[in-house]
């Protein structure tokens, strides 16, 4: 008699084998490995433009859940208060036009910049800038164009220094805004240009550049949008407090800025 299962088990086998093995999803990062990219720019004039670069990163695990937390109270406690402010049909602020979703819950009213700046006070983060500007540059904005780009190598080298220092797992993904074709274009060239020269920094191999192009962005991307217009504002005037770069000062790891530093206990 023949076995049916003995003569069919090697051909299943068979068939098995050749069929394709589905593709595994990749792995999510972990918030406390994700680093969040923000810009802003100014034409001064025809012959004078500023380019900020910022990369904001946690340096705790929940960092990025600590942001989301806090802004959830503050958007709870703050509802009524600035729920009759909606109709007044008042332009926006400075930041709700770079970050809508932060600046939200306070309805461009006179706290509005204090309470961004508290927020990013409480949030467990680390920043780097690099600020490309014509005018010390003696250049033209043209020149500012092509540098933006290496303004984000100029942010990873300071980030790199810190892994090193501080013995940190390096962050695994990189999101900015995107900013169109074009401009994304030269930063992945940029980035991968990193990746040839700063040979000292292997971490730099598995950390993925990604552009957040859809309408509702992560709020640690807005911050690090906010982050760099109150830079810019302070390049373009320094004259006026901006509670909001008095907040970056005290998360830089290095200080662009010689002849400035946090203002404790200062108020409006």
């Amino acid at each position: 008699m023949i076995n049916e299962q003995a003569v069919l088990r090697p051909s299943t086998r068979r068939r098995r084998a050749t069929q394709p093995k589905p593709i595994p999803a990749p792995a999510p990062h972990l918030p406390e490995r994700i680093a969040f990219a923000g810009c802003a720019n100014a034409q001064k004039d025809a012959q004078a433009s500023v380019h900020v670069q910022v990369l904001c990163w946690p340096i705790v695990p929940n960092a990025w859940s600590s942001l989301t937390q806090a802004w959830e109270i503050v958007r709870a406690g703050r509802g009524e208060a600035t729920a009759g402010l909606a109709a007044l049909n008042l332009p926006a602020s400075w930041i709700r036009g770079c970050a809508p979703q932060l600046g939200a819950p306070f309805r461009d009213t006179p706290a509005e910049e204090s309470s961004v700046a508290a927020l990013l006070t409480r949030t467990p983060i680390e920043i780097a800038i690099a600020i490309v500007d014509s005018r010390e540059a003696q250049g033209t904005a043209g020149v500012v164009e092509r540098a933006q780009p290496q303004a984000l190598s100029s942010c990873l080298a300071t980030y790199s220094k810190v892994v090193r220092a501080q013995k940190r797992a390096p962050c695994a993904l990189l999101i900015s805004r995107t900013q169109g074709t074009d401009v994304d274009e030269r930063f992945l060239n940029e980035f991968a240009h990193c990746r040839t020269v700063m040979t000292e920094s292997e971490w730099l191999n598995e950390l993925h550049l990604r552009f957040w192009n859809q309408a509702v962005e992560p709020l640690p991307l807005e911050l690090a949008q906010v982050v760099a217009a109150a830079v810019l504002r302070h390049q373009l005037d320094d004259r006026g407090f901006n509670p909001i770069f008095e907040a970056v000062l005290t998360k830089l790891v290095h200080n662009p800025f010689p002849y400035k530093s946090p203002t404790k206990g200062k108020r409006r």
